[in-house]
């Protein structure tokens, strides 16, 4: 009646019908997860549960009548009972699969739109949308698109000119006036279409340029990169985070039915939430300072993730890793690690640990100009990376006792005018001409190292010891240097001159790609100066406080090259006892007065 074999091979694809209805059901859920409201969620767990518990119940009768089929004195009748509890196990697999595949037909346009959305941010909004909101039709879906009627076309015709009860109209927002060019995006089937690039938003109030950041029918990459760099010149952070919990919060209008209600969800509260989340990614990878432990910043934000846990809970885990990771090792263009194995250490042997704990011996001459270039620029370069964009943003070092806006900055140029003090200081405390010309010529070597090794910090702080009234007397001691170290000392002052607003340090700058470099920060500073002399901060004639986002863009220009000098590390040992001899080195002025320039 009922053979082993069959029966087996019935049972094995009895089983992969159990498996196959299981993962349909499992994955359906997976999709729906960061898309469904809380009441539609609960209501597919409760049918979710129902359907494991009715296969469950299904497979442990037919496995029964397996096993009362399969006995060698079984009765005709364990033959149909087996049957029977298969059919009632097929059924259900198929209700199953049926329901699973009706929640999946109500959130179609849910979750296609949710896909496109992912990708998006997955992309870090690099790609482009029009601003009329319409992307790429796939020739597939043309003949669909037809046929879903004209409440559909209603629909879409709803959500691309939606107005949102919570949101600030986005026409309030100035544009510069800026040809569009084609650009080109990619469809989601492999198609290629031509979209208009984002315009250039040239001023808006604080709240409009929140709403652009996040707004449903525009990605604009730039825009997002130079508002989260600058925003700190016009609103406190605290105030931002306030921003982007009340868009993530929109509401739809009371006045929609239920389908226009779906299309706000999917068209207009989706990418705005996706695009509150990226706002969130990209910011608190670089100012990890704005969300340290114990800041009120943080406070909130640990609230806010809470909410978006229950919306968009891959997104609040990745956020939460990129909290954790940030706070603790700093933003992440700062994570890069030198390769390879770096130069052995010129330090003679004599000099021991010993040291370390005084330099009143110490002898600077004992110690190979190169391994003195190599050691200023470790100094340097690590109090480079520690600058924020905020700082730069402050213009703090202008004026007495504003040192405390911008910490790292004084302490760099603190740490040069240092160096220059050492040389004059060395140079003049020798009494004999050929001493003094041995200093210089020590001296001339390390600023020719430090440029070998693009330290254009160290450059000037020596060039400009050199420079010192007291030096420049040494007119026999200079007689004494050699032909070939004069000339290195002409060309490096070339290199420091200021003709030309600099024009030969500017052109030697501006060829170096992926490689560490020291920039003389004060001519980056001066730009930021200029920028601040020559431009706005808030747009004249207007009612309201519009924001001059020109002026930011241009900012944002020089916070950029600042990143890129700080992007890539020195592959260079430090030795201690050099690195505590030039922290501890004598100061002339406190580092908080004014800069010399």
């Amino acid at each position: 009646m009922c053979g082993s074999d069959s029966r087996e091979s019935y049972g094995e694809v009895v089983q992969q019908m159990v498996v196959a209805a299981a993962r349909l059901s499992q994955e359906v859920g997976m999709l729906e997860e960061d898309v469904l409201v809380d009441q539609s969620r609960r209501k597919r767990e409760r049918d979710s549960e129902k359907s494991r518990a009715d296969i469950e119940a299904a497979v442990r009768t037919t496995r029964l009548a397996c096993h009362m089929a399969s006995g060698p004195t079984a009765p005709s009748s364990a033959a149909s009972k087996l049957m029977t509890a298969a059919n009632t196990l097929k059924e259900t697999c198929s209700r199953t699969v049926a329901s699973a595949l009706r929640t999946a037909g109500q959130h179609r346009r849910a979750l296609e739109q949710a896909q496109r959305m992912e990708q998006e941010f997955v992309s870090l909004m690099t790609g482009q949308r029009s601003v009329d909101g319409s992307l790429a039709a796939d020739s597939d879906d043309c003949g669909e698109e037809e046929t879903e009627g004209e409440e559909s076309t209603r629909m879409r015709r709803y959500s691309s000119s939606a107005k949102l009860t919570a949101d600030v109209n986005p026409t309030g927002v100035l544009f510069a006036e800026k040809p569009a060019s084609p650009s080109v995006r990619r469809g989601s089937q492999s198609s290629w279409s031509l979209v208009k690039e984002a315009p250039v938003v040239s001023g808006a109030t604080a709240q409009q340029l929140v709403t652009w950041l996040t707004y449903h029918r525009a990605i604009d990459a730039e825009f997002a990169d130079t508002f989260l760099l600058t925003f700190s010149s016009f609103m406190t952070s605290e105030q931002l985070l306030t921003s982007l919990i009340s868009r993530f919060s929109v509401t739809p209008p009371h006045q929609l039915s239920k389908r226009e209600r779906e299309a706000f969800l999917t068209d207009i509260l989706i990418p705005i939430r996706l695009r509150v989340v990226h706002g969130l990614q990209v910011w608190i990878a670089g100012s990890y300072d704005d969300f340290k432990e114990g800041n009120s910043t943080r406070s909130l934000l640990n609230k806010f993730l809470n909410t978006v846990e229950s919306f968009l809970p891959a997104c609040s885990q990745q956020l939460r890793r990129t909290l954790a990771t940030n706070v603790k090792s700093g933003p992440s263009h700062l994570h890069a690690s030198p390769t390879g194995k770096p130069p052995s250490s010129l330090i003679p042997p004599d000099l021991t640990s010993s040291h370390a704990s005084s330099h009143t011996s110490f002898d600077l001459l004992d110690v190979n100009s190169l391994e003195l270039a190599r050691q200023l620029t470790l100094t340097f370069s690590y109090i480079l990376r520690q600058i924020r964009p905020c700082e730069l943003l402050s213009l703090g070092w202008r004026e007495e006792g504003t040192a405390g806006l911008c910490p790292n900055i004084s302490l760099f140029q603190f740490m040069s005018r240092k160096m220059s003090g050492l040389v004059g200081r060395e140079v003049v405390r020798e009494t004999v001409d050929e001493d003094r010309a041995s200093v210089i010529s020590y001296f001339v070597e390390t600023a020719k190292s430090c440029r070998e090794l693009k330290n254009f910090a160290g450059v000037f702080a020596i060039t400009d010891g050199l420079s010192q009234s007291s030096v420049g007397e040494q007119d026999q001691a200079w007689q004494l240097v050699t032909d070939h170290l004069l000339r290195v000392y002409r060309d490096l002052q070339a290199l420091v001159s200021p003709d030309n607003s600099y024009h030969r340090y500017r052109h030697d700058t501006r060829v170096i790609h992926q490689s560490p470099i020291v920039p003389h920060l004060s001519i980056l500073l001066s730009d930021m100066e200029e920028i601040d002399k020559t431009l706005t901060d808030y747009l004249p004639h207007s009612p309201e406080k519009v924001v001059n986002f020109s002026k930011r863009r241009v900012q944002a220009g020089l916070v950029r090259q600042l990143q890129r000098w700080q992007s890539t590390p020195y592959n260079l040992t430090p030795v201690d006892i050099m690195q505590k001899y030039i922290r501890e080195l004598p100061a002339d002025s406190p580092p908080d007065t004014e800069d010399e320039r």
